[in-house]
C-alpha cells in the first residue's frame, strides 16, 4: 500500500511541475491557519529536528540494553616438552564472566536518557514555536503589501483615466501643458511607489515560500486576518501561561531535572562495577586436572572515585537553575511589553474608524467628479489624492502592526491567546 502510495505522489509531482512551468497556473489562496498547517507539515527545518527525537529514542533503547557477557578461551601456545604449537589438549581454560553493577548505573543510565528524549521533543517544539511565529510575520507582511497593491492598482487606474481625460481637454485647449506634465509626473511618481512594493511582495513571498516548504514558481494570495476584538486579556495570567506553554522554558525546567539525573549517574559511578565469572573447564590447573571454579573481579576505588565528575555535575544543577531564574524573569519582561505594545497599536488602530474610512472614500469619490467638473485645479486633485493614499496606507499600515503585535505576543505567550 505503502508503495502505492509512493508512485501516485510521484506522478502528481510530476505533473504538477509541468503546469507549473505554465504561466497559467493559478496563485495558491491560503488562510493564515492553512499557511500555519503548511509549516507544520512540509518545513524541512522541522522534518530535521525532528530526527532528533528518532535519535534520542534509539539512545534510549541502546542504554536499555544489558552488557554483553565476556567469553575467554585460554589454550597452549607451544608445549616444550612435546615440541608442538597450540596443542590444546594438553591445557585449556574456558571462561565466562559478566559484569555486574550494584550501584544502580543501569538504571540511572536509563533514566538519563529517557529525560533525553523528552529534552529533544521540547526542542522541537521549540523549532516549530519559531518556524510558527516566522510565518505569522512574513504572511501578515505579505497581507498588508498585496491590500497596499490594490490601493495602488486602483489609484493608477483612477489617474490614467484623469490622464486620458486630461489629454483630450489639452487637444481641444481647455487645459495647458503643464498641466497634462504634472499629472503624468504624479503618475509616474504613483507607478515607482507601485513598484517597490511589488518587490517587497515578491521578498516576503519567498520568505514565506520557504517556511512554508512549498516550490518558487507558486504565487501565493493571502486571505485578510479578521480583526477580534480581545478582550479581558490579564497580563499576570498570561504571564503564568507564558510558563507552562512555552518550549524554551519548560527546556530549562527539564534541563535541571536532567543535570540532577546525571548527578545520580556521576554518584554511581564512583562505586565500581564487579565481574562475575564461572570456569566450566580448566585442563591444565595445577589444583585439580580438570578443574571447574567462579571467578570474581573489581577495581579498589582507592584514588579514583569519580570526585571530578560529581564535582561538576553539581555545578551544572546551579548553572541549570540560575539559567531558568534567567528565562523567567525574561519572559515576564518580554509579555509584559509585549502586552503594553499590543494595547498601544490597538489604540492607534481604533481610530480608524468605520465612519472615518466611509468619508474617505466619498471625499476621494468627490475629488474626481469636482476635477472632472473642472471645480478644482489640477494642484487641489493632486493634494486630495495624495491624502487619500496616505491615509488608507496609513490604516493598512496600523493593521498590519496590529497583527505583528498580536503575533509577538502569542510567540512570546507560546499559544494563540489572540486573534
Amino acid at each position: 500500500m505503502r508503495i502505492i502510495f509512493i508512485k501516485i505522489l510521484i506522478v502528481f509531482t510530476l505533473v504538477f511541475d509541468t503546469f507549473a512551468q505554465s504561466d497559467t497556473l493559478a496563485p495558491l489562496v491560503l488562510t493564515y491557519e492553512e499557511a500555519q498547517q503548511l509549516v507544520i507539515e512540509k518545513n524541512l527545518q522541522l522534518v530535521a529536528a525532528r530526527y532528533d527525537i528518532q535519535i534520542a529514542e534509539a539512545q534510549l533503547k541502546q542504554a536499555r540494553q544489558w552488557r554483553n557477557p565476556l567469553f575467554a578461551w585460554n589454550a597452549d601456545l607451544y608445549s616444550l616438552e612435546l615440541n608442538q604449537f597450540l596443542n590444546y589438549r594438553n591445557q585449556k581454560l574456558i571462561q565466562i564472566e559478566q559484569v555486574i553493577s550494584i550501584s544502580g548505573k543501569h538504571r540511572n543510565e536509563v533514566r538519563l536518557a529517557r529525560i533525553n528524549t523528552d529534552l529533544a521533543k521540547l526542542q522541537v517544539n521549540d523549532v516549530l514555536r519559531g518556524l510558527l511565529y516566522e510565518c505569522a510575520i512574513q504572511y501578515t507582511e505579505l497581507q498588508a503589501q498585496q491590500q497596499q497593491e490594490l490601493l495602488f492598482e486602483e489609484s493608477v487606474k483612477r489617474m490614467e483615466d484623469v490622464l486620458n481625460f486630461a489629454q483630450e481637454q489639452f487637444s481641444k485647449g481647455n487645459i495647458s501643458g503643464n498641466e497634462l506634465t504634472r499629472l503624468r509626473t504624479e503618475l509616474l511618481s504613483l507607478k515607482t511607489e507601485q513598484q517597490q512594493n511589488k518587490i517587497a511582495i515578491e521578498e516576503s513571498s519567498a520568505a514565506l515560500r520557504i517556511v512554508m516548504g512549498i516550490p518558487d514558481y507558486v504565487t501565493i494570495r493571502t486571505v485578510n486576518r479578521e480583526r477580534k476584538l480581545n478582550e479581558g486579556v490579564n497580563v499576570e495570567n498570561i504571564i503564568e501561561t507564558a510558563k507552562k506553554m512555552r518550549p524554551d522554558y519548560q527546556l530549562r525546567k527539564k534541563n535541571i531535572e536532567y543535570e540532577e539525573q546525571n548527578l545520580k549517574l556521576q554518584k554511581s559511578n564512583a562505586i565500581p562495577d564487579f565481574n562475575f565469572g564461572y570456569q566450566p573447564h580448566d585442563k591444565g590447573s595445577n589444583y585439580v586436572r580438570p578443574y571447574s571454579g567462579i571467578v570474581f573481579e573489581m577495581s579498589i576505588p582507592i584514588f579514583d572515585r569519580n570526585q571530578g565528575g560529581i564535582q561538576e555535575a553539581k555545578v551544572r544543577i546551579k548553572q541549570a537553575e540560575s539559567n531558568l531564574k534567567i528565562i523567567d524573569m525574561e519572559i515576564e519582561q518580554e509579555v509584559s511589553s509585549g502586552y503594553r505594545k499590543f494595547q498601544l497599536q490597538q489604540e492607534g488602530l481604533n481610530r480608524y474608524t468605520q465612519s472615518i474610512i466611509q468619508e474617505l472614500e466619498e471625499f476621494n469619490s468627490r475629488t474626481l467628479n469636482s476635477y472632472n467638473n473642472r471645480l478644482i485645479n489640477i494642484l487641489e486633485f493632486i493634494d486630495q489624492q495624495r491624502i487619500y493614499i496616505e491615509t488608507k496606507s496609513q490604516q493598512i499600515e496600523l493593521l498590519n502592526a496590529y497583527l505583528q503585535s498580536v503575533n509577538e505576543l502569542n510567540f512570546k505567550i507560546g499559544t494563540k491567546i489572540l486573534e
